[in-house]
């Protein structure tokens, strides 16, 4: 139901003392208002401290009967200042979970809209609305619309309500509040090119703090910064060189949050460590503006970044890597390059650091990301197009076409790498995550000597510095030919994980009447991937024994997994922005992988979805120790998807690392039933002899040369069960994998 239905049916319930036939449970005029004063401080501490939009929902829920049972008892009435402050709050809590849903769904900017101009006009209409609680709510709603306006990039409306909320900010409460409203108009004025105040003002905001070693004030230094490049992209000549006026800022940020880090992280939740790195975010991405005005110093930028929430050990100690660090990790012949995504003349940009065995970093401007994803391939498609549509033909274009490729790994980029530069490891950052790019090295032999098998994809290059222990004759588990629509009938084992299920990922698959079929191509694949290897090495999850929890407990107590099953993400690319970092919580419940019964679990009306529903979502491998796993290869569609952010892939890619796994195949788009059997297989039988990398390597060549018949059924102009000559050297099906973190 939409906000303003929702919001008027309580209003006329309120005007009219309509019953909802709720018995009162509170008597007390005082215990009912404290009441919903809790419930509206759990609201503000779910948006503000977690960002948790489903435990919003739930306190937003508890608001309205709250409300309802107020209104049935006679408690509050139209006309008392208390129930405009109540309207409002509701109206407050709504455009909360609305804007956290922006993440997900744009059409939810017009619905948060919607939900604070109506608290605004509450506060404007009333009679007694120049109360000073009834003035300060005014000055929220406008710097929330504020905030709203300026996420979508409606910059001159966003100002235009921050100066309307300024008028009002002598109603505030505490001086923290008011220097931070401040610091948000000073980017405000910063966007529309009114610098010269922007600066006055967070210089105001800086020159207020005594202690120089404060959350806050490392926070003004940031926006400070921010508002200096925003200066220099202008070309304002307010100041002879921003640029290094913010490096300087940047800098003393810098040292101010590694410091707390290294001596907050290592007792942090999972939950808070995460909110640390939203507030940390826009930092990293803000300071990519700097470009080549210190490679060395965004490096280390880059590293830390990426620390935070992927640089997990037992402990949860943060470790401080550097730049030199890695360049002392690298061999004659390497080199390390970190891509980043970044915004610069308000458009997106993708850059690059390159460091090599000797010298410092360098920065390499690749181009605008727009002008990347509109690359034309050679039937007229855009490439995004190819990367966002799961179609074969779009992707066997997009892999083909050797003139594009250029546009990724540019002769800027090469010439940097250097020529004699023979094994590259490197780390994707926003667009390249969504591609494979190991495999799209263009043909420049008069620039560089590499060559697809000596790229080396990693989550970050500080893996480097970090210790790897593979090996060939490790514990295998195989998990395969899963029966989706039944439940298993042994009773559940003391060992098996203990785990609380993922509620919203069974929603969002439930809201979408989706069904997992059953694949009796994995049955061959870990059938044949079994005869590889000695019995005693292999553990096999099959039919109605591959249980979540069995297989959430297995897991972790093998070295090598390798799961053929169905993934899924049900997601789409998202941005954040300055003001209010966006919201993550429900993004790891839009990925995951499914074990029996899930289908079963999905088709009843009955399911309680608090019930194990074989379905292992992002969030809930995040939650376990697979610290033990090696590699695991996840046989299944669209595992390497997820939430894009700036530190990588909100998804399976993201829980694995933060559950301690080493390595991972992963797949960008939809796996081949006919193609995967014959690359694990291949892969599998390399292994024995080689490294993990030189065997999916050679496990590609070998499915490219792969010339047979087929049983293809996937094709819905055809009948099933025609036999078709397939051709396994098309990229739909030998670029649908990538090896993260192997080195």
């Amino acid at each position: 139901m939409k906000i303003k239905i929702i919001l008027h049916i309580l209003l006329i319930c309120l005007a009219t003392n309509i019953s909802f036939g709720q018995t009162p449970t509170i008597t007390s005029k005082k215990a009912y208002l404290n009441h919903l004063e809790t419930l509206f401080e759990e609201g503000r501490h779910s948006y503000v401290d977690i960002g948790n939009k489903a435990q919003l929902k739930r306190i937003i829920d508890a608001y309205e009967a709250a409300f309802e049972q107020g209104v049935y008892n006679s408690m509050i009435t139209s006309k008392e200042l208390d129930s405009l402050l109540l309207r409002v709050k509701l109206g407050k809590l709504w455009g909360d979970y609305y804007y956290l849903d922006t993440d997900q769904d744009t059409s939810s900017f017009a619905k948060a809209e919607e939900a604070f101009k109506y608290a605004l006009a509450v506060t404007e209409d009333e009679a007694n609305a120049r109360h000073r609680d009834i003035f300060y709510y005014q000055f929220i709603m406008h710097q929330e619309l504020g905030q709203l306006y300026y996420k979508q990039g409606r910059y001159k409306e966003a100002y235009d309500e921050m100066a309307a909320a300024e008028m009002l900010s002598s109603h505030l409460y505490d001086d923290d509040q008011a220097l931070d409203f401040l610091a948000q108009l000073a980017i405000c004025k910063a966007r529309i090119g009114r610098f010269q105040e922007a600066i006055d003002d967070i210089n105001e905001v800086i020159g207020y703090y005594k202690s120089k070693k404060t959350e806050r004030y490392g926070e003004s230094l940031r926006k400070k910064a921010k508002i200096l490049m925003l200066q220099q992209e202008g070309e304002d000549i307010g100041m002879a060189n921003p640029t290094q006026e913010a490096l300087k800022c940047y800098k003393e940020y810098f040292t101010l949050k590694k410091t707390d880090a290294l001596k907050r992280l290592g007792s942090m939740s999972a939950e808070d460590r995460e909110q640390y790195w939203m507030r940390t975010r826009p930092f990293a991405v803000d300071c990519y503006r700097l470009e080549d005005a210190d490679p060395a110093f965004l490096y280390d930028v880059t590293l830390f970044s990426k620390s935070l929430l992927l640089d997990y050990d037992p402990s949860g100690k943060l470790h401080d890597i550097t730049w030199k660090q890695v360049q002392n990790k690298l061999q004659n012949g390497d080199c390390a390059l970190e891509f980043v995504q970044y915004e610069k003349y308000d458009e997106k940009q993708m850059g690059a650091l390159v460091l090599k065995k000797t010298g410092e970093p360098q920065f390499v401007k690749i181009g605008k990301v727009e002008t990347i994803q509109n690359l034309t391939l050679p039937e007229g498609d855009a490439l995004y197009d190819a990367v966002a549509i799961d179609s074969p033909d779009l992707k066997n274009q997009l892999y083909s076409d050797s003139i594009n490729f250029q546009f990724i790994w540019t002769p800027e980029l090469l010439t940097a790498i250097g020529k004699d530069i023979h094994r590259l490891y490197f780390a994707a950052d926003g667009l390249f995550h969504e591609l494979a790019i190991e495999y799209m090295l263009p043909n420049m032999p008069e620039l560089t000597a590499l060559k697809t098998e000596n790229l080396y994809r990693l989550s970050s290059t500080r893996q480097l510095t970090v210790k790897t222990r593979t090996s060939r004759k490790s514990k295998v588990l195989l998990c395969g030919d899963i029966d989706f629509f039944s439940n298993s009938q042994l009773a559940t084992d003391s060992n098996e994980a203990n785990f609380n299920n993922d509620e919203q990922a069974y929603l969002h698959l439930k809201s979408l009447d989706l069904s997992f079929n059953n694949l009796p191509g994995t049955k061959t694949e870990i059938d044949g991937i079994q005869d590889i290897y000695d019995s005693t090495l292999i553990t096999s999850l099959t039919d109605t024994l591959a249980t979540e929890q069995r297989a959430a407990y297995m897991i972790g107590q093998h070295p090598i997994v390798h799961l053929a099953t169905h993934g899924y993400y049900l997601g789409s690319m998202a941005e954040g922005t300055d003001l209010m970092p966006a919201s993550y919580d429900e993004s790891l419940s839009l990925s995951g992988i499914v074990f029996a019964g899930s289908s079963k679990a999905l088709g009843s009306n009955d399911f309680n979805a608090e019930q194990h529903d074989g379905i292992l979502s992002a969030r809930e491998i995040a939650q376990m120790d697979f610290s033990g796993v090696d590699l695991i290869v996840l046989s299944a569609c669209q595992t390497a998807q997820g939430y894009m952010t700036d530190d990588g892939v909100y998804g399976l890619q993201r829980s694995l690392k933060r559950a301690g796994v080493k390595a991972m195949i992963l797949s960008l788009w939809s796996v081949d039933d006919d193609a995967a059997p014959i690359l694990m297989q291949a892969f599998y039988k390399h292994m024995q002899t080689e490294d993990i990398h030189t065997a999916f390597i050679h496990a590609r060549e070998d499915l490219m040369a792969t010339k047979r018949e087929a049983n293809r059924t996937f094709n819905p102009f055809r009948m099933k069960g025609i036999n078709d000559s397939v051709d396994f050297s098309l990229p739909h099906f030998s670029d649908v994998f990538i090896l993260i973190d192997i080195k």
